[in-house]
């Protein structure tokens, strides 16, 4: 064969071979976010845990404040309620993004497992056969879905804040094909920032405590 009989052929397989591997690319990139995304339980257990500890750490040192302020002295109580007080937040917080993440995960899975994948198997039988059909007619369909309209009918029952975010996250990350998992992986992140957070005064907590009591 010629080399310009080999032009197309050759076109259509580099093609092919990029399509090959940026799907597999993609797909073992969101394997790993996946992966990453278990990371959140046992965050979540270290984040209860401390947080009731602290609660509890908190609620002694409030009901026996008459006996804790001449060792601690009024600026030492002060300082040691402060940081045990912002401790609390911030594990609440943790606790606000790593259920936003399990909240997403959960949807992620229960869309996969649903009856959606019965509809799309359904819908590419249909398409399948009206282009054969179309094709011996000489007939031009189009067979596309059109996602703006499932999103917009999905979102129409939801608050307007949410429909406003929805909108606002798809139109941003619209091409990525990590979609799915960048609300999961942001909010994991931020729990595991404000998991430190809470670590980080609470042993301020502590330190503080020593301090004051041997000043």
């Amino acid at each position: 064969m010629e080399e310009k009989d080999l032009e197309p052929l050759l076109s259509q397989l580099s093609q092919r071979n990029r399509l090959n591997i940026e799907n597999t690319e993609n797909a073992m990139v969101s394997s790993m976010f996946k992966a990453f995304s278990k990371a959140s339980e046992p965050l979540n257990a270290f984040c209860t845990w401390l947080l009731v500890a602290t609660a509890a750490i908190a609620s002694f040192f409030i009901s026996n404040a008459d006996k804790i302020i001449p060792i601690l002295q009024k600026n030492g109580f002060f300082w040691c309620g402060l940081f045990l007080c912002i401790s609390c937040i911030c594990g609440v917080l943790a606790k606000y993004f790593g259920l936003n993440s399990k909240i997403s995960l959960e949807v992620s899975n229960s869309v996969k497992e649903a009856e959606i994948i019965n509809i799309l198997e359904k819908y590419n039988h249909e398409c399948s056969e009206i282009e054969k059909c179309s094709e011996s007619s000489d007939i031009n369909i189009q067979t596309n879905l059109d996602i703006d309209r499932i999103r917009e009918k999905f979102l129409e029952p939801m608050p307007r804040l949410y429909k406003w975010h929805t909108n606002r996250f798809f139109e941003k990350n619209k091409n990525n094909p990590y979609i799915e998992y960048l609300l999961i992986i942001k909010n994991i992140n931020r729990q595991s920032f404000f998991v430190v957070l809470q670590v980080g005064f609470f042993l301020s907590f502590l330190f503080l405590g020593i301090f004051f009591a041997g000043y």
